[in-house]
């Protein structure tokens, strides 16, 4: 991050502030200078950035978030 995830004018098109904006929400910090990972899922939306989400969310065991054809139910770091 360059800035503070909220300070990005074009907050709807980097898939790393949507990442880091999501985590902020759940009271997990993103700042300048964090490295923000994130995967491309399949989706509704057209817009890549709407479609990013932190790989720690495939850890969660009711995940139905998917990448290619197949849905992610363990994640192995």
């Amino acid at each position: 991050m360059t800035k503070n995830p909220e300070e990005y004018a074009d907050q709807k098109s980097q898939p790393h502030v949507q990442v880091a904006l999501s985590l902020k929400a759940r009271g997990i910090g993103a700042k300048v200078g964090d490295v923000i990972p994130y995967v491309i899922c399949q989706g509704d939306s057209n817009l890549i950035a709407a479609r990013a989400h932190h790989p720690d969310d495939f850890a969660q065991p009711a995940s139905s978030l998917l990448i290619g054809k197949n849905a992610i139910h363990n994640y192995v770091r």
